[in-house]
């Protein structure tokens, strides 16, 4: 049982001689054996005997969420279904977390897996409208929001896309197109790299089709023009 404040003055009393034994054991709902334990521990230890033996420990089995959310954004998987999180999570990073943990976890920071159902995401359109009004919300929860809120307006849900890096150059995307980019030459394919951050082109590169080695060009003269 939970040893609050009512629980404390029975046992006080109690000690003091103003209550029995069977009467404190009645208004706190526990068994009369109970009782004579505390009694003893409060007559040695007084106060400190309602202290829990493991107040100011971490559980043993308390799950470290910044650990898990540095290993994600690291490996940019934060896309991916809960349950392929877990799995790379346990395989990867050696980290011990349930798909159902991760999924309960998101969605109290109000975030969604891709994959997620309309009735969830109508809770959490309600859940962030409430923490809107105590302007409790993050920039990510005001995105996630908009997007809900168009949801509702268009019937099309459209997942939030990812925020861009923070500096310049911590990450490159990388892809390549096929288009009659030059009249004359047919289809052909443009290597490109941009920088995630500010959305600048860092890398081009023409080929007949799409190759290893035009992503090595491209990559070239990004090391070369950036370092």
């Amino acid at each position: 049982m939970t040893w609050d404040g009512t629980a404390m003055q029975e046992i006080k009393a109690l000690a003091e001689g103003k209550s029995t034994k069977i009467r404190a054991a009645i208004r706190l709902g526990v068994h009369s054996r109970t009782i004579e334990r505390k009694l003893r521990a409060y007559r040695e230890q007084e106060m400190d005997c309602f202290i829990h033996g493991n107040t100011g420990r971490n559980p043993v089995n308390k799950i470290d969420f910044d650990q898990v959310k540095q290993f994600l954004d690291a490996h940019d998987v934060a896309n991916s279904n809960f349950t392929e999180q877990h799995r790379l999570l346990k395989e990867y990073g050696k980290i011990e977390v349930s798909s159902s943990c991760l999924r309960k976890r998101a969605f109290q920071v109000g975030e969604l897996s891709v994959k997620c159902k309309r009735s969830t995401r109508r809770r959490l359109n309600k859940l962030l409208k409430e923490q809107k009004k105590r302007e409790e919300m993050t920039r990510d929860q005001l995105k996630m929001l908009s997007a809900l809120e168009i949801e509702q307006h268009t019937g099309v849900w459209c997942h939030p896309t990812k925020p861009r890096s923070k500096y310049y150059g911590e990450r490159l995307e990388m892809d390549a197109s096929s288009y009659v980019w030059i009249k004359g030459l047919g289809t052909t394919t443009l290597h490109v790299c941009s920088d995630d951050s500010s959305g600048d082109l860092v890398g081009l590169w023409l080929e007949e089709e799409e190759t290893l080695n035009g992503y090595y060009q491209v990559m070239h003269q990004v090391l070369t023009n950036h370092g």
